[in-house]
């Protein structure tokens, strides 16, 4: 379906809109281009634009005879909620509805927890423990219970036990008193000294208020803490939550440190955990924490050089001669980078690519692998049958498997960017030394240059004409053959070691 809705609508894709599977979103104007001025239609130039733009992707849809659900559609609106994201000028934000329905998701119950401390586990060994013969030990029957027997309909829960269970572990259940390893599976995690004292004292809070007499609960104060002020009412905790940490004067700091401010004036059962809770839900401190969430590695395995090559397609500013695209073919094992621009991003110019530049170049190609968003696929699979090609294409929502060109194609983009000086339509001249610049530097995953690894020798840089190397050592005139082994024989020990 994906991969059709591109075919269709692949000559507004990504300019005008980027579909998503029955989804057609399309684009208004970009608010600093926005033409006010009025033309002969009697309304302003950017909302004709819109509507010619609309108007073309109506006609393109009703041309191959596909229907549009009239109480679905909406115009002219200025954001649209998309498969669980509101989209508008702003950019793109998660549906306010999901969001307060995760915030009012009650918290995890004690088995939960265990469950999740041994995911965790697992997860951090996971390149020990696959293959090996594992034994999980716990004192907790209900664990035991849930990961061999496991009829809840949570898919959460299923998940994180379909993949404990793929280590293939042995459950075995030790008495609680029997059980001398500190058992930490279902209890907090610290992220420093300064957050367990704080709900160390958190804990003797919630002791002194059960030791409390009602006298003094109604009064307002806790025995020997009475400079504190207790809180009932949920409306003046959440006031006071966003006063010590929303505000200007409040800094939008961290846990322990708003927790402090607060807890040195106010006081209710819950408070660190309220605290933790409102801080880590804020829109502002997740959009500038230095915390980022990866994915796991997807490790690819070429059998030898050239035995697959991975292509992708990169759109930039118009440039000289009308070029518009860059499409970037990358050898997977050496990492090295043939390209080209184009001036559309039709599928004959892209095969016609791969033909002149790596099959007529290094011979016929193992594999070649593809954004499905880019190619054609029976148009590029007709071409490349020809001449013996196989082609192997990827989803084009799965890009972890792709991720060799999707990692590889940002440097080149940033070395013409920054090339380019502010003339950005300069871009296509200066292709050929960003992909020299990329092939000539040293790779971190194999700690040599694509071009030393494609070609079997290191290049020659032009400074080495000036600044001379023992790769491109003057040979004087009227030389003997004793001196000229001699010196050559110092030149294969230098590039020996």
């Amino acid at each position: 379906m994906q991969h059709m809705m591109h075919k269709v609508l692949r000559d507004f894709v990504p300019e005008v809109t980027i579909p998503f599977v029955d989804d057609i979103p399309i684009n208004g104007c970009v608010v600093e281009e926005k033409d006010d001025s009025i033309i002969a239609e009697g309304c302003r130039k950017f909302v004709s634009d819109h509507i010619r733009d609309v108007e073309r992707i109506l006609i393109r849809l009703e041309e191959i005879h596909l229907t549009l659900s009239g109480a679905k559609s909406h115009f002219g609106v200025s954001e649209i909620l998309v498969v669980g994201h509101l989209c508008g000028a702003f950019g793109r934000r998660p549906n306010p509805e999901k969001v307060d329905a995760l915030a009012r998701m009650k918290d995890c119950q004690s088995v939960k927890q265990e469950l999740w401390g041994v995911l965790t586990a697992l997860k951090v060994d996971k390149d020990f423990l696959i293959g090996a013969y594992v034994v999980l030990k716990t004192d907790c029957l209900p664990l035991l219970g849930m990961i061999a027997n496991c009829n809840t309909p949570d898919i959460t829960i299923l998940r994180w036990i379909a993949y404990i269970r793929s280590m293939n572990l042995e459950l075995r259940h030790i008495a609680g008193k029997k059980n001398v390893v500190a058992d930490m599976l279902s209890r907090a995690r610290y992220a420093d000294e300064k957050e367990m004292l704080a709900v160390a004292e958190e804990e003797e809070l919630n002791d002194t208020w059960c030791q409390a007499s009602e006298q003094d609960v109604d009064m307002g104060v806790l025995p020997f803490r009475e400079e504190l002020i207790l809180v009932y009412d949920g409306e003046t905790k959440q006031k006071l939550l966003t006063e010590f940490h929303d505000t200007l004067w409040a800094g939008h700091r961290g846990v322990w440190a708003t927790y402090m401010k607060i807890k040195e004036r106010y006081w209710w059962r819950g408070l660190y955990r309220d605290v933790e809770s409102f801080v880590r839900s804020c829109l502002h401190c997740q959009f500038y924490s230095k915390v980022r969430y990866r994915d796991g590695l997807v490790p690819t395995f070429p059998h030898s050089i050239h035995f697959r090559w991975v292509l992708d397609l990169v759109m930039m500013p118009p440039g000289l001669w009308g070029l518009k695209y860059i499409v970037l073919a990358c050898e997977d094992l050496s990492n090295y980078v043939e390209g080209r621009a184009l001036r559309s991003k039709s599928t004959e110019s892209i095969c016609w690519f791969v033909l002149e530049d790596t099959v007529c170049r290094y011979g016929s190609v193992g594999s070649l692998r593809a954004d499905r968003g880019d190619l054609d696929f029976e148009e590029a699979r007709v071409f490349f049958r020809r001449y013996g090609v196989k082609l192997k294409l990827t989803s084009a929502y799965n890009l972890e498997k792709i991720g060799k060109s999707e990692r590889g194609h940002p440097p080149i983009v940033h070395a013409l960017v920054k090339a380019c000086n502010g003339k950005r339509r300069e871009w296509p001249r200066l292709l050929p030394f960003a992909l020299w610049a990329d092939r000539t530097t040293h790779c971190s995953t194999t700690g040599y240059m694509p071009v030393e690894l494609m070609l079997g020798q290191k290049p020659i840089m032009p400074v080495e004409d000036d600044v001379h190397t023992w790769a491109s050592i003057l040979w004087k005139d009227n030389l003997d053959r004793d001196s000229l082994l001699a010196l050559r024989c110092r030149v294969v020990t230098r590039f020996t070691d």
